[in-house]
Formats: structure tokens, C-alpha cells, sequence
């Protein structure tokens, strides 16, 4: 084995106890090559951060997303590589399309309080690199690399019925002209809520960290729908990514009156959109029972100053151009913080 040069390779022990602080920088810089003069002890020590004995302490709904006492090291396991989980950091904490744009999102139309009690709080800038390092395969982030122009961060609030996405992107920052939605979708969105047990009252329970593309204009797809959307299903693509459903559009149409020339998605194009509940055996996830494809587009015109989002539906055999395909991966952030541990930062 070759000779470790690190910072823990010491002639002698320390010759005093350990501290939580030592500790928690050794772990931090752990590799599986590391050795340590104090090797039983020092173990030891880690152990007891990684599992503390906690007996008395009663169960909490508190999120552990939600605990903002202290900076927090987060190890965690991952399928990616080091360049993979470089590109992760690079992707969420990019100054245009990162964190703060995602949290722009959720919190200038109101969709999210973050001081709002009993509710999931959404993940830090560290929680969503975690997330998305812990359940992205290597061939997830090819995908995104491969079928993505401008990759950006999104994070969706999970139980929420689809007028409150709505209602976020007409509220705060938005269009002079308000959101209009057809009588079929109002309709087939309220189906899949019910599908889903989202009631109007429900609030934030969870939620889903994902990436998504925000080119504003993609090339278009010309051709009958239906054979549109079947390529796509059938596809490599759609073995790793996702349409945006209603509501992860409505975030991203939000996110362009938040950011760079604020000229909205689809101006000359439309994006197909995918069911937000799971289809039965033998449906299609973006045909919905009603034999529609939900689009979302928008509707404007420089003459007469209309700049508003339109949610409505086409029929799969009809023939379209212009359709937008925009491709998506969203991961929901339950892990495990007994794997994936956390102890308090040293401030180091």
C-alpha cells in the first residue's frame, strides 16, 4: 500500500482526547487509502457522529431539510464520478440558471413560505447538490449533457394543487396579461390531482429537485402528434428524462420573467407536456384519458402588448409544426440520513 502523505499521518498520537471538531475534519477528508495513528480510537470517534444514541428523543415531523441550526458536511453515497460530481456543483450553483433562480421561483409569486410552519422547507443550495448526486446515475448526467441546451436547476414543492402554480406565476413578478387555461385542461388537471389525492387545501409535504431545460426556443417538430409523442416515448431519451408536467411549466415560465432578457418560453413555439400522475397500464404518460395532449405555450402579439402563458390541448392526429419537446430529470430527496450522514461542520 502506498504511503499516505495527508494531514492525519502522524509519528505520534495526539496524546488527548479527540474532539467533535477533529473528528469531523477527518471525516470530511476521509478516502478508503486513509490511515490513522489513532486508528481504533479515531474510528470510534466516527462512529458515534455518524449513529449518535439518541434513546430518549421523541419522533419529530420536523423534515431534517428543515434544520437550519448550522452549516452542515453532508456524505453521502453516489453512482457518479469525480467529474460527474463536479458538473452536479457547477449545474446548481450556476449564477443564471442555479439555486437562486430555482428558489426565486417558489417564493416570488408565493407558491413557497419558507417561514410558513408544518410544511417540508425546501433544500438548501448543499441539500440540492446531495440530492442530486446521491440519485443521478452517470447515465442520467450524459443525458442531460446530450439533450439539454441550457440545463437549469429546478425544485418543485410536492402536494400542491395546480392553481397555486398558476396563481405563483401571475403574483409577484409576471406577465401585464394573467395565465389562461382551456376548459379541457382545467378540467383533465383537476383529474390528475384527484389521481394524485392533491386536494386545494393540501400543503407542502415533500419535494422534487430535478434539472431541466430553459432554452427559451428549441428546434421544432413537425409532423402528426401522435407519431410525435410515440417517437419520444419510444426513444433513448425518454428512458432517462421527462417532459415538464403543468406544473414544473409553470415554474419555468415563471423562472424567465426572473431572469436575463425575461422574454417568455415558446413565443414561437409550444411544449408538449406530460400527465403529472402515473398512467395505467397500457396509457400514455403524455395522451391523457381524454384522447388530448396537454400544451403549453405562449400567447403574445407586439401590436396590442398581450405577453401571457397558455395552457391548452391539441389532438394527436392532427398534424402540428412547431412542437417543442423540452426534457427533464427530477429526483425526489428522501434519502436516508442514517446512510447518507450529516454531522456539524468544524468550521474549517
Amino acid at each position: 500500500m502506498p504511503t499516505y502523505e495527508g494531514p492525519e499521518r502522524r509519528s505520534t498520537p495526539r496524546g488527548a482526547e479527540i474532539t467533535d471538531n477533529q473528528a469531523g475534519g477527518a471525516l470530511k477528508r476521509i478516502i478508503t487509502e486513509a490511515e490513522f495513528t489513532e486508528d481504533g480510537a479515531m474510528r470510534s470517534k466516527l462512529r458515534e457522529l455518524f449513529l449518535p444514541a439518541e434513546p430518549d428523543k421523541p419522533k419529530t415531523s420536523t423534515p431534517a431539510s428543515a434544520e437550519r441550526t448550522a452549516p452542515q458536511i453532508f456524505i453521502q453515497r453516489t453512482q457518479l464520478d469525480a467529474q460527474a460530481r463536479k458538473y452536479v456543483e457547477y449545474l446548481v450553483g450556476h449564477a443564471e440558471y442555479g439555486y437562486n433562480l430555482a428558489h426565486n421561483e417558489i417564493t416570488d409569486g408565493g407558491l413557497y413560505d419558507p417561514e410558513e410552519e408544518g410544511i417540508v422547507k425546501a433544500p438548501t443550495m448543499e441539500e440540492a447538490v446531495v440530492i442530486l448526486q446521491e440519485q443521478l446515475s452517470m447515465e442520467e448526467i450524459e443525458a442531460i449533457k446530450r439533450y439539454m441546451r441550457v440545463p437549469g436547476l429546478v425544485m418543485e414543492p410536492q402536494n400542491l394543487p395546480w392553481q397555486k402554480f398558476v396563481a405563483n406565476l401571475d403574483t409577484g413578478t409576471k406577465n401585464k396579461w394573467g395565465t389562461v387555461i382551456s376548459d379541457s385542461r382545467r378540467i383533465e388537471f383537476d383529474r390528475q390531482d384527484q389521481s394524485l389525492g392533491i386536494q386545494k387545501t393540501s400543503r407542502v409535504t415533500d419535494w422534487k429537485v430535478g434539472i431541466a431545460e430553459r432554452e427559451k426556443e428549441l428546434g421544432n417538430n413537425q409532423g402528426l402528434l401522435g407519431d410525435i409523442t410515440a417517437q419520444w416515448e419510444k426513444g433513448e431519451a425518454a428512458k432517462l428524462l421527462q417532459l415538464p408536467t403543468q406544473k414544473l411549466y409553470a415554474l419555468l415560465q415563471k423562472g424567465t420573467l426572473l431572469s436575463g432578457d425575461k422574454k417568455q418560453l415558446d413565443r414561437e413555439s409550444w411544449s408538449v407536456l406530460q400527465r403529472a400522475d402515473e398512467p395505467r397500464e397500457g396509457e400514455s404518460r403524455i395522451i391523457c384519458p381524454d384522447g388530448l395532449v396537454s400544451v403549453g405555450l405562449c400567447d403574445w402579439s407586439d401590436l396590442v402588448g398581450r405577453d401571457r402563458v397558455n395552457f391548452g390541448d391539441y389532438n394527436p392526429g392532427n398534424h402540428c409544426d412547431n412542437a417543442r419537446l423540452c426534457p427533464a430529470v427530477m429526483k425526489n430527496p428522501r434519502w436516508n440520513f442514517l446512510q447518507s450522514a450529516r454531522i456539524p461542520n468544524s468550521g474549517e
